[in-house]
């Protein structure tokens, strides 16, 4: 089956994706309103003071069982000559064959609560959510933790279906099992986990399994590792195991085992969570390259340098898209996007301060813009 020949590459139109989580702990909670559980203290010395000698046989007459109910031994729990009995203090009746069992007739002076310790909570993780991303184009989805972002993603590679509406990846219907293969050949995604994705003790191996699994020729399947691992600049770590790789180097060995899969949308979760700056840096690099080589790159980020070099970004808050347009539109809303609990991107603000001292700059996001600015001010003064 060949790719359908459509001119968007991503078309997403659906209300609501609903989902369940645990708000917090009903019957426990600290101050700040996280789980606590009680502090249990072992003290060893008064453990070992109480606990009885094993060397010492046990006397029946030396350890009655007390009644808690009318203070005697008078209906004892115990009896040494047929073992546990019934009665209101032990609840138990003795069976000769199976042993002590729980005695019927035996109910407790007060109800047992049965009230669950977690309060959950039902919303939406995606609401009114529209929009369309063409072929070619950078686009950065930023958004506070928990805005939807990384749903919003899993629904255009079809790892989750809308309840409601739909969601068209190169032309296909995610919610068909039959053309779900088919999109997750052609819309590669990578995680913010690169240890999550790591499957052999090989780079090279690592990167050839996707394609392996589309049951490519080996001969053009050595071809594509080597075109992924050039891609990403990792082809002298071919042979070394993933495991001995940075953050950085691992996360760029996902990305390659995505590109040996030749896909037409390369869908980033959060990439650089998990990386330093300089990390961070080396995969902005690569996702330019790529997207200037004609590939249509999805990133999901929630840090602001990594989105200003997008074409479009789109701001998402409480599963909603709130804003949407080139960057220098959208973080030119300052307010706005601390009202969703994002920053404003350095570049913008080193362009703010700069106007202030008279320097004739515009206000954009973009670092490599500025700088140009920056450089053609300093040569003709």
């Amino acid at each position: 089956m060949e790719v359908a020949e459509v001119s968007p590459v991503a078309i997403v139109e659906f209300q609501n994706v609903s989902y369940t989580y645990r708000l917090r702990s009903v019957d426990r909670t600290s101050q700040h309103g996280l789980d606590s559980k009680p502090e249990r203290k072992f003290d060893r010395k008064a453990a070992k003071k109480t606990s009885p000698d094993s060397s010492q046989e046990f006397d029946p007459t030396c350890n009655p069982a007390i009644d808690p109910v009318a203070g005697s031994a008078s209906d004892p729990a115990f009896d040494p000559a047929s073992g546990p009995v019934s009665g209101p203090a032990s609840g138990l009746a003795f069976d000769p064959a199976s042993g002590p069992v729980l005695d019927p007739a035996f109910k407790l002076e007060s109800e047992v609560d049965l009230t669950p310790t977690q309060e959950h909570v039902h919303g939406n993780a995606l609401d009114d959510v529209s929009l369309q991303i063409e072929p070619g184009e950078f686009i950065a989805v930023i958004g506070a933790n928990g805005s939807g972002k990384s749903t919003l993603a899993k629904h255009i590679n079809a790892l989750l279906i809308p309840q409601k509406g739909r969601v068209l990846t190169l032309g296909f219907d995610t919610s068909d099992p039959e053309v779900t293969f088919e999109i997750r050949s052609h819309a590669g995604m990578a995680f913010q986990n690169p240890d999550s994705q790591m499957v052999t003790s090989i780079v090279a191996d690592d990167v050839a399994f996707g394609p392996e699994n589309l049951a490519v020729p080996y001969t053009e399947l050595v071809e594509r590792v080597d075109y992924a691992l050039d891609a990403v600049k990792m082809s002298e770590f071919a042979q070394r195991n993933p495991a001995h790789l940075s953050g950085g180097q691992k996360q760029r060995v996902c990305i390659a085992g995505v590109l040996a899969m030749k896909p037409d949308v390369l869908i980033l979760d959060e990439p650089g969570a998990m990386l330093d700056a300089r990390g961070r840096r080396g995969i902005r690099r690569i996702m330019r390259e790529l997207n200037r080589g004609g590939m249509t790159v999805i990133l999901i980020t929630h840090f602001m340098e990594e989105a200003v070099i997008a074409d479009r970004v789109f701001v998402m808050d409480k599963g909603s898209v709130v804003m949407s347009g080139p960057p220098s539109e959208v973080f030119s809303q300052k307010e706005k996007l601390r009202e969703c609990n994002l920053d404003v991107p350095f570049s913008l603000l080193l362009a703010e301060e700069l106007i202030k001292r008279g320097v004739p700059v515009s206000e954009i996001a973009r670092p490599e813009e500025l700088k140009e600015e920056l450089w053609r001010w300093h040569l003709s003064r």
